[in-house]
């Protein structure tokens, strides 16, 4: 049997296209749904312990502490954005703290966690736009890639 290179390239688009859509679109959508359910987190004085890059880095961390009822935590997490999500080679949680300053070893600063599992926080509680950007600009690879492999069409007929 031999396999055309219309038929390769239908089986490599239905292979590829869904790994693909896991990683720009269902990833991405669950830190919006992160974002949203975070809505009822609540707000809590923080300190910040470590910190490492600076503006303009390809890496980046911030860790910090903050207490719940007397019980003490800890958190790193930076943003809603997942932590493979990059523009270039700049993870966006660098992104994000270059837009919002980023804070110094012991700088007070409020976080927010979660009331059911105080150990679950965030540091910037903002909307996760780049992981928007990601789903739109695969919906537009999915339609380029459609319309490249899809069957030439009957050509229309004029009376």
């Amino acid at each position: 049997m031999t396999v055309t290179s219309r038929q390769m390239t239908t089986f490599l688009m239905w292979t590829f296209i869904p790994v693909l859509a896991l990683a720009f679109v269902v990833l991405p959508l669950l830190n919006v749904v992160d974002y949203v359910r975070a809505r009822s987190w609540v707000a809590a004085p923080a300190v910040i312990e470590t910190v490492s890059g600076q503006p303009g880095a390809t890496s980046c961390a911030v860790s910090y502490a903050y207490e719940v009822n007397g019980q003490a935590y800890r958190g790193s997490k930076v943003s809603f954005v997942s932590s493979g999500v990059s523009v270039g080679r700049k993870p966006a949680g660098c992104i994000l703290l270059e837009q919002h300053g980023y804070p110094g070893k012991g700088d007070a600063v409020q976080v927010k966690y979660d009331p059911g599992n105080p150990d679950r926080s965030v540091y910037l509680d903002v909307f996760p736009a780049m992981s928007v950007w990601s789903v739109l600009i695969f919906a537009v690879f999915v339609g380029v890639v459609v319309l490249a492999v899809r069957p030439p069409g009957r050509p229309v007929s004029t009376p």
